[in-house]
């Protein structure tokens, strides 16, 4: 007589906690998502590997593929903007729907490689998950969470992790992640969303056998958006001249129990 058993259940700790009948029963819908940008191709009618869209206040950016300058550059996209008072953001979702319910799940992972590309000031350079089609100035009335270089005089001014839902100093709360906006030195920030709050860090690539990561300061823990979001990047001008940035690569994505 042939016999037949059930694969034993199991408790699952971390992103993925629960009880599980099985060990395969609920890893389908569980697994994450993971979503990459190099820029590798132009896309069919927005930019990238995803093919962003692009909402441009007035005046339209100018975007270009730059030839890499180092071994370590793939599909470098610029963009800039001579206008003042100009916002350009970069997205997946604003045009239809946004994607994401609210703030992504616990596990998710966030990372950019992002620079100035002429001046440090006079602008806001700023990436993560957004609201609505309005840069996350600290003034702004917008939910958002991710990283903001906020230069509207002068520059250079630090790089921040920012939890924000609405208007106002009091509505957001930040943490320095110690790096001054460049035009020279490309940044590497990321944030991950854990049961206690975001924990913003900084990554360290300089050895291809392996990717350091420093996490900065205590997760966030106040502030988190609650409208639904997508993923942006983009850059808000303040004053006249030539202002924009270079982005490398975006990804993001992560092994997390999604909701049913």
């Amino acid at each position: 007589m042939t016999k037949s058993a059930r694969t034993p259940g199991s408790a699952a700790k971390g992103a993925l906690w629960g009880s599980y009948p099985e060990v395969a029963l609920g890893l389908p819908p569980s697994v994450g998502v993971a979503y990459w940008d190099d820029f590798v191709r132009l896309g069919a009618s927005g930019y990238g590997d995803l093919d962003w869209e692009i909402y441009n206040s007035a005046a339209i950016t100018t975007a270009t593929r730059q030839t890499p300058s180092a071994e370590s550059e793939i599909g470098i996209y610029h963009f800039d903007q001579t206008n003042s008072n100009r916002t350009h953001i970069l997205n997946l979702g604003f045009a239809a729907s946004r994607p994401y319910f609210t703030l992504p799940p616990v596990g998710t992972i966030w990372a950019i490689k992002i620079k100035h590309a002429s001046l440090t000031s006079g602008q806001t350079l700023f990436a993560g998950f957004l609201e609505a089609t309005i840069a996350p100035l600290t003034a702004n009335n917008v939910d958002f969470v991710g990283i903001r270089n906020e230069a509207l005089t002068v520059g250079p001014v630090s790089w921040f992790g920012v939890c924000k839902e609405g208007a106002g100093s009091g509505n957001e709360q930040t943490i320095d992640l110690g790096v001054l906006g460049s035009i020279s030195l490309w940044n590497v920030f990321g944030f991950e969303i854990l049961p206690e709050g975001i924990q913003f860090f900084q990554l360290n690539l300089s050895n291809p056998g392996r990717v350091g990561r420093t996490n900065i300061g205590n997760p966030l823990t106040l502030h988190f958006p609650s409208a639904p979001m997508t993923p942006v990047f983009g850059f808000s001008t303040h004053t006249a001249g030539n202002r924009g940035f270079d982005i490398d690569w975006i990804g993001w994505g992560g092994r997390f129990r999604r909701k049913v």
